[in-house]
């Protein structure tokens, strides 16, 4: 399932999906975003995806949990420099992050 959250923001819920096969799927639309977007008319475009990436296999857990987990590790992937993928719980990178949203 499919929607936009407002703006640039999306969600994509997969069900019976792996956080691991979620990831790589998120991986591949920042890649394919990237590489198409690099001219528009003639005009270089600097345009990126971001995405936070949030599982669950507890019957219980609610899709607004799982919204505010994965909007938690967009926020991380756009304060690290933008253009990546973030799973909600994993540790931040080593060394620091830039200084320099859901799918963004």
């Amino acid at each position: 399932m499919l929607s936009r959250l407002g703006g640039e923001e999306f969600a994509v819920v997969l069900l019976g999906s792996s956080i691991e096969a979620a990831y790589a799927r998120a991986k591949r639309i920042r890649i394919s975003f990237a590489e198409s977007c690099r001219f528009v008319t003639g005009r270089r475009v600097e345009a990126t995806v971001c995405c936070g990436l949030a599982a669950s296999s507890a019957a219980e857990e609610t899709l607004g949990a799982l919204l505010a987990a994965s909007d938690t590790a967009l926020y991380r992937a756009k304060a690290e420099g933008r253009n990546r993928v973030r799973r909600a719980g994993e540790p931040k990178p080593e060394g620091g992050a830039s200084t320099v949203i859901r799918v963004a």
